[in-house]
């Protein structure tokens, strides 16, 4: 029960900030024009993409409260002393908790690259890692899809939209 209750307010914390950043980017994208003369602006898919974030975070939470509710009222079977001995080895990460806290990580990371590399590299070197190390892909394959996501963004958002994309401290494939 106890592992239960801190992985739900685990979950509810990570839905928090997970909504918290949905309505920054919303937010932030109202910046770009969401608008434009003739049809949507620049910040049109951000603006949904951080409403989407926002939203389906929300529905995280609500779904934690709901399932703590439920734990709450279901009646656990008395611990005996060979259930009590294995409670550590319970409490422990299991695999799914460290790859998340690794993408976590890796995706922090590559927000604070940004700035110093600019947000194209940083951006390929977060895909890159993500199904090299994470999701255990073949390098060339990693590299393959890695390359075709940067391309696909700088055609997109750079040459297209003619969004400026941060280019960091060396000014790497930005403005």
């Amino acid at each position: 029960m106890r592992r239960l209750t801190r992985r739900i307010g685990a979950d509810l914390v990570i839905a928090g900030v997970l909504a918290a950043v949905g309505l920054a980017m919303a937010v932030q994208a109202i910046s770009y024009r969401i608008i434009a003369q003739g049809g949507i602006g620049p910040g049109f898919m951000p603006f949904v993409a951080g409403l989407a974030l926002a939203g389906f975070s929300g529905w995280v939470g609500v779904e934690s409260i709901v399932r703590s509710r439920r734990g709450r009222r279901s009646a656990e079977a008395p611990e005996d002393a060979s259930s009590a001995e294995q409670r550590p080895a319970e409490d422990r990460p299991t695999g799914g908790e460290r790859r998340v806290t690794l993408v976590f990580a890796l995706v922090l990371g590559a927000i604070l690259a940004t700035s110093v590399v600019g947000f194209l590299v940083a951006f390929g070197l977060l895909i890159f890692i993500l199904l090299a190390l994470v999701e255990r892909e073949p390098l060339w394959l990693a590299a393959v899809i890695t390359v075709t996501a940067v391309v696909v963004s700088y055609l997109v958002f750079v040459q297209m939209l003619q969004v400026p994309l941060p280019g960091g401290v060396l000014g790497l494939l930005g403005e």
